[in-house]
């Protein structure tokens, strides 16, 4: 790396689009400039390997001028990463983790609370159910944690005239790690390509294209993939019957029997009574209660119920478990049933500046245009059906300088417009004043904007996480539905159906109660 420049602050005037929280500019180094090789090797903790090596050259033509130069760049990076192995419960998990019929854990994917898994409304007939949950999958058992990164780099240098400089260069990259974002994924033999042509006088103008191509290789969501190994072994409908259908047949009359059970006239109202029921077993019977979940829990996952047995819980590292994963990973998630990413998207750009540098001020002129070419095959975007998605945007942007008083002052201003095909035109300027009365000494005074594009995911994601689908949205919305205009929606058609006191009751009982 030659140089690293760490500009703070909205700087979109000359970045462009999405450079609100400041950039980081770097520049590698010339093989005209720093030619040899260059080796490193580092070593560590959790089986650390680190190598790193550079090599470049010049070459002269007859007359001895500096003509050619050219270098290779490798770098390879291995490493265990750290477990996820916080079995804590998670902010939103219902009950604790004590609770005999479970809970949710931090990283253990499928055990999440669901619609209908209380049962502590219902505790006449399922006296201390309470709150289930299935058994879920550790993250341990569904990723790789080993990490590898391999990067593989050559440009090539030639000076057409002194100053002016034409460039080649190709990058090729390659590794797999656990990644968080919506979910946790595993990014498994992940590739990217870029190559990039240039042609430049420095700090005069430059024109420069390039290309990056990703391919997603055998990455796939592991959250996703718990959800769907539950589902292969058993639908979660049928597990819940299961569950709820052995502890009614099973649990209800012993529980019902245990010294000091309440009853009815031992309470004001018949709702106090109900109320009170899980609360007693849970202080006085904590060992009864585990008892009859683990049998249920058991019978819910296959054990002892001779009707599923081919449906059980599939243990890792089982055959099951392991030719069910093998099977799931290796599908696209949404035409194939599967976790598995498809994305071999494109991204092209060109970009090219001027400085013109009159007798009162210096003038710089620049513009940039970008394609998108998302390829996903309904994965991770929306393009499924022979949908092609495709997008673009550009932007141009000037900006002047004035040096006043022996270089001490600088003055400067930059303005900037931005167009993405699918939005308005979008504006951002920068003005700014840096004084230096001494030269360890700097005044700074300056004002500056920023624009953010929405991203291809903001407009076009289309991609499901487990238990819902997260959608992007490009054109607004019309017509959005909250659980506040819904219950309006049936405040004013009560009479209407049975159906919509069905779904009012179901979104606020309160406000049933009120309309009745």
């Amino acid at each position: 790396m030659s140089k690293v420049d760490l500009v703070v602050g909205a700087s979109s005037a000359f970045y462009g689009p999405n450079a609100f929280n400041g950039v980081i500019s770097m520049s590698t180094r010339s093989p005209f400039y720093n030619p040899g090789l260059e080796f490193s090797f580092k070593v560590g903790n959790r089986g650390l390997i680190e190598n790193s090596l550079r090599f470049a050259e010049v070459i002269k033509n007859k007359k001895g001028i500096e003509k050619f130069a050219y270098k290779l760049n490798l770098y390879y990076l291995s490493v265990k990463d750290w477990e996820a192995e916080n079995l804590s419960a998670t902010p939103q998990s219902r009950s604790d983790i004590n609770n005999p019929g479970g809970y949710d854990a931090v990283n253990v994917y499928g055990d999440e609370y669901q619609n209908g898994f209380d049962l502590n409304q219902n505790s006449k007939d399922y006296p201390g159910l309470g709150v289930i949950t299935r058994k879920g999958y550790n993250e341990k058992d569904l990723v790789d944690y080993n990490t590898e990164n391999l990067k593989l780099g050559a440009a090539f240098h030639y000076r057409l005239r002194p100053e002016t400089e034409l460039i080649y260069a190709t990058n090729y990259g390659t590794g797999s790690t656990i990644y968080q974002g919506d979910n946790r994924y595993s990014l498994k033999e992940i590739k990217f390509y870029q190559n990039r042509i240039e042609i430049r006088k420095e700090d005069k103008w430059f024109l420069r294209a390039y290309a990056t191509n990703e391919d997603a290789g055998k990455s796939y969501d592991a959250f996703f993939t718990a959800l769907l190994l539950q589902n292969s072994a058993k639908i979660t409908g049928e597990w819940y019957q299961d569950y709820i259908d052995y502890w009614f047949i099973n649990a209800k009359n012993p529980i019902q029997q245990l010294p000091g059970y309440p009853q009815p006239s031992d309470y004001a109202t018949y709702e106090e009574y109900l109320s009170a029921i899980n609360p007693f077993l849970t202080q006085n019977y904590p060992d009864t209660l585990a008892y009859y979940h683990n049998l249920t829990q058991g019978y819910a996952n296959g054990i002892g119920n001779p009707l599923n047995a081919n449906s059980a819980f599939y243990e890792p590292g089982s055959y099951q478990f392991d030719t069910s994963f093998s099977a799931i990973t290796s599908k696209k998630s949404f035409s194939e049933g599967g976790s598995r990413f498809f994305d071999k998207s494109a991204l092209y750009h060109v970009h090219g500046e001027y400085k013109f540098t009159p007798t009162w001020f210096d003038i710089v002129v620049g513009a940039n245009y970008r394609w998108y070419r998302p390829n996903s095959e309904g994965t991770i975007f929306s393009d499924t059906s022979g949908v092609k998605i495709k997008n673009s945007e550009g932007g141009v942007y000037a900006g002047l300088e004035k040096k006043l008083f022996s270089e001490k002052l600088k003055l400067s201003g930059t303005a900037r417009m931005d167009k993405n095909e699918n939005f308005d035109y979008l504006f951002s300027p920068a003005v700014s004043a840096v004084y230096l009365p001494k030269a360890d000494q700097v005044i700074r005074a300056s004002f500056s904007s920023a624009i953010r594009n929405p991203t291809l995911a903001d407009q076009y994601l289309y991609y499901p996480v487990g238990r819902a689908i997260l959608v992007g949205n490009k054109d607004g919305y019309d017509g959005l539905v909250t659980v506040e205009s819904l219950i309006n929606f049936y405040d004013a058609n009560k009479n209407s159906t049975p159906w919509n006191f069905l779904m009012l009751r179901l979104l606020d009982p309160k406000k049933l109660k009120q309309l009745n």
